[in-house]
This record gives C-alpha cells, structure tokens and sequence, in this order.
C-alpha cells in the first residue's frame, strides 16, 4: 500500500496514462485565464436530460459546481454516473473508467448574466480546445435559462458562458 508520500511501485503511471494527463494539462493551461481567475466557484442550477446531477461528487451523478467573473462564467461537468465510490484513491486499482454518455441536452439557469456566446471543451478530446455551441433562451419558474446540446462527456467538460453579470450578487 502506498501513500502520497511513498508511491506504491506497483502504481507507476503507463504511457497511455502519462499521454492523457498531457492533454489535461493543456486544456489546463490553454483555459487558464477562466480556470485560474480566482472567480468564485458555486453550485450551478443545472439540469440535463436523462441525467442525474448533484452539486456535489456523488457517485451515480454528473458533479456540476462553476465559477463567474463579471464577463463570463463556466459550469464544470464531471461524470460519475458509473462510480461506485467517492474515494478518489484507487490502491488497488478496481475503479473502471466513466462510460462516455451523449449527446446531453444541457439547461443551465444563467441568473443576471445576459448571454452572448457559449462555448465548450474538454480534456478528453485529442485538441482540448474550445467550440463554439449553438444556444438557445428561455424563462421558467426557477429563472432565465440557455439550453446547449453537448455530443457527449466521458471525464470533465467544460462550458463557458460569455456576457455581462447584472449584479454582483448571485
């Protein structure tokens, strides 16, 4: 058994392994500005068909949580639909990989932000780069929403929100 601070040897990462987290670390880098902004990160109303969500890591759900500056906001999607822990630790390496899910029809309740532009990205794809979404508007009881179509989530989406926040408190 190993620790942080004296690696299993058994747990040494493989090359397809070390080939991902290079691509996380250039989605990581490329969207800096909005991942490292210091907005302040907060549960995100957010519903997607056919989907589960929880605002916090519950295995069984897609985790939403999300950060805002005064011209953007992002939502954070992370598939656990098929974990059966919320240990993030896998010693004994039984956890299997997310089942990608797709295409998910995505609402996401905007609040004061008056959209202009959504884009989304993730990690898992080959350019981890950032595409722009067709959206759409709407209004119900809970709030004006927009509503995005992504072609699918395996790991960690990202959407990002363009336009101004109305009002400092939300």
């Amino acid at each position: 058994m190993g620790n942080e601070y004296f690696p299993n040897a058994s747990l040494v990462a493989g090359h397809k392994l070390l080939a991902e987290l290079e691509r996380w670390y250039t989605f990581q880098t490329a969207n800096e500005a909005v991942l490292q902004s210091g907005g302040v990160v907060r549960p995100v109303r957010i519903e997607i068909t056919g989907n589960r969500t929880s605002t916090t890591a519950k295995p069984g759900a897609i985790w939403t949580f999300g950060a805002r500056g005064s011209q953007w906001r992002t939502v954070q999607l992370i598939n656990l639909l098929n974990a059966t822990t919320d240990t993030w630790r896998d010693n004994e390496r039984t956890c299997k990989a997310p089942e990608p899910v797709g295409p998910l029809h995505v609402r996401i309740y905007t609040g004061t932000q008056k959209v202009t532009a959504v884009f989304a990205g993730t990690p898992d794809s080959a350019t981890g780069k950032l595409h722009r979404l067709l959206f759409q508007k709407g209004t119900s009881p809970h709030g004006p929403w927009i509503t995005v179509t992504l072609p699918d989530l395996t790991y960690w989406d990202m959407i990002l929100l363009k336009g101004a926040n109305t009002s400092s408190a939300q």
